[in-house]
């Protein structure tokens, strides 16, 4: 029953920028399973205009949390202190953006790529579960880094441990390992010629290179956010004061 009491105290007791950022993790995990979507339509060589769809839908969602933050940062300007975060919690949602830009980029890269071949199979059979486990890590660092976000932003509370198991850092060397392992098995392959082995190359890194974006944001808000001194500021309303 306290349980009850404190969940109902705690939905009542909701701010307007607290909702707000609920509302955009949510919007941000529908992000990342559309990109899964596209990598698995680019791997599989889906239907002629299904690649555009993903990156339109992408696209639209990503416009309207970019509008969002801005509208937030807009409100922590006039009000500061209605801010759960010390020094605002757009600074940390403009991090998080800027991973999901990268996977923008492309989710429209394989609608164009799409657009641009045969409907003959780009990526050898054998090689789809691997790429897409290497998608699932990768996606992985991306929820990672918004649920290291989350409950900073809105309990309070303290950054977790960069290097605790199922952290973004983690599921970075995941994914490293397996972009290394498919790398290694492309070039090993003697049936295919190095002009079909490098556009795979490429898709490989490109797709890894969203958990290394990820990593660096994770660092760099830590670094920036000074992960030892924020909750002391949270619960400190001088100190608070004072920072702003």
């Amino acid at each position: 029953m306290e349980a009850l009491f404190e969940a109902v105290e705690k939905t009542v007791a909701a701010t307007p920028t607290e909702r707000d950022l609920t509302r955009h993790f949510e919007a941000i995990a529908e992000l990342t399973a559309i990109f899964r979507e596209a990598v698995i339509n680019h791997l599989r060589g889906g239907p002629d205009g299904n690649g555009w769809r993903q990156a339109r839908r992408f696209a639209e969602r990503l416009r309207a949390i970019e509008e969002a933050v801005d509208q937030l940062e807009v409100r922590e300007k006039i009000s500061p202190m209605l801010v759960p975060l010390l020094g605002g919690s757009a600074p940390v949602l403009c991090g998080v953006l800027r991973v999901l830009r990268e996977m923008r980029r492309q989710v429209t890269g394989f609608a164009i790529e799409s657009g641009f071949t045969d409907h003959e199979r780009r990526v050898p059979e054998y090689l789809v579960p691997m790429l897409q486990d290497l998608t699932d890590q990768v996606c992985a660092a991306v929820d990672a880094l918004v649920d290291t976000c989350r409950p900073v932003l809105l309990r309070g509370a303290a950054w977790a441990p960069g290097d605790s198991p199922n952290a973004v850092s983690w599921y970075e060397s995941q994914a490293d390992r397996v972009s290394m392992q498919l790398l290694r098995t492309i070039f090993a392959d003697e049936e295919l010629s190095l002009e079909a082995k490098l556009p795979l190359a490429q898709v490989v890194e490109e797709i890894d290179s969203i958990a290394d974006c990820a990593e660096d944001i994770d660092r760099e808000l830590r670094r920036t956010l000074h992960e030892d001194l924020v909750p002391a500021a949270l619960h400190s309303p001088g100190a608070a004061c004072a920072a702003h």
